[in-house]
């Protein structure tokens, strides 16, 4: 495998993960009430039920536990990262692995992970009996767990660049995300809304004024 396709899976799923939450972190944020107003609307509501699935499966994936005898299996996982990169670099990865190790274990048993791994199994991946049919009634992650999120991923960026710098590889780390095509939108789309309802009288006004001439 070439050095650069060697950490393809987890930087793609980082980036899924990342821009998944930056998307809530624009519908969560402190915004004025023409913008609340616009993002409280069904699709957006279902947007960002949309993105959860799609964070928690992401963040998920890196998270998961690797098992070499079932090698095709959680090929994003960060601990299956750690063997890739011991088998390449041996003993020089040694004091590393351990230190990065750590830090995986701490995140995967953090309250966090634990907590989004639960929605996965339970609600959103597989549907228990005592859980919500209704996918929109299922709570989105608070201000603050998407903080947390924030949290988890840059060190996760951390350990994935760490272990690119030993074949001499670097990858963009950008937290939030650096598109931010959504917010643009929510903010000229509620601009333009809120024009139209503050002129809405005055532009009836003026149709009707121009349908009987």
């Amino acid at each position: 495998m070439h050095d650069s396709t060697l950490f393809d899976p987890y930087y793609s799923t980082l980036e899924w993960a990342n821009m998944a939450l930056t998307e809530m972190y624009y519908l969560s944020k402190e915004r004025p009430p023409h913008e609340i107003e616009l993002i409280n609307s069904h699709t957006f509501m279902f947007y960002r039920v949309s993105l959860q699935y799609m964070y928690v499966s992401e963040y998920c994936k890196l998270l998961n536990q690797y098992y070499p005898k079932r090698p095709t299996n959680n090929a994003a996982s960060f601990f299956k990262l750690m063997i890739d990169v011991s088998a390449s670099k041996g003993v020089s990865f040694s004091a590393l692995a351990i230190e990065l190790d750590t830090e995986l274990l701490d995140l995967a048993d953090s309250d966090y992970a634990n907590k989004l791994r639960l929605n996965r199994d339970k609600r959103f991946a597989h549907l228990d009996s005592n859980s919500p049919i209704n996918s929109l009634s299922v709570p989105g992650l608070t201000v603050e767990e998407i903080a947390m999120g924030f949290d988890h991923l840059r060190i996760m960026y951390g350990i994935l660049n760490k272990c690119a710098s030993l074949f001499d590889i670097e990858f963009e780390c950008e937290i939030p995300h650096r598109d931010g095509r959504t917010d643009n939108f929510i903010q000229n789309q509620a601009k333009y809304q809120k024009h139209y309802m503050d002129n809405y009288l005055q532009i009836q006004r003026n149709r009707y004024r121009n349908e009987g001439q």
